[in-house]
């Protein structure tokens, strides 16, 4: 994980503002982290980025979870797996609905990422995934190794 810190004058904050934005538009990140530095006309706000490696699966940094919202996995997936976790994506979210429960219920997005890269997708591959147990194994599964093993152009 690599971390990127800046300062935003609270005095005049446009162009370290314009800076900022620039530089989270450009990167991969996994969490923001923020501080008020109260010191009256010299106060800022100092701010900690922390930056998703390239091919690193996103959660797994330091065993934290990232925030909900902080990671785009288009970014940090390859197109080709990203193909794959959108699919089960998609089947996570219509058997939601179909359940009347949240879909982070069912998989969340970054086990969702997991399985979307296993090397050969099996029960075993999934029950190794972190927080995969034996009721969301026996629940789910069938239909998501089913999905696994559809042909890239589905």
């Amino acid at each position: 994980m690599r971390y990127h810190f800046f300062t935003v004058r609270c005095i005049d904050p446009a162009a370290d503002s314009e800076r900022l934005n620039a530089f989270l538009a450009a990167h991969p990140v996994l969490s923001v982290d923020r501080e008020l530095i109260a010191d009256g006309a010299n106060s800022y706000l100092s701010f900690c980025i922390a930056l998703v490696e390239p091919g690193a699966l996103p959660g797994t940094i330091s065993g934290k979870t990232p925030k909900r919202g902080s990671v785009d996995y288009r970014e940090v997936l390859s197109p080709e797996v990203f193909a794959v976790y959108a699919r089960l994506r998609t089947l996570r979210n219509r058997l939601a609905e179909e359940q009347g429960t949240p879909p982070f219920a069912i998989f969340t997005n970054e086990q969702i990422a997991a399985m979307a890269q296993l090397p050969s997708p099996s029960r075993e591959a999934l029950a190794g995934i972190e927080g995969v147990g034996d009721k969301r194994l026996a629940q789910y599964a069938d239909a998501f190794l089913a999905a696994l093993r559809e042909p890239a152009d589905g």
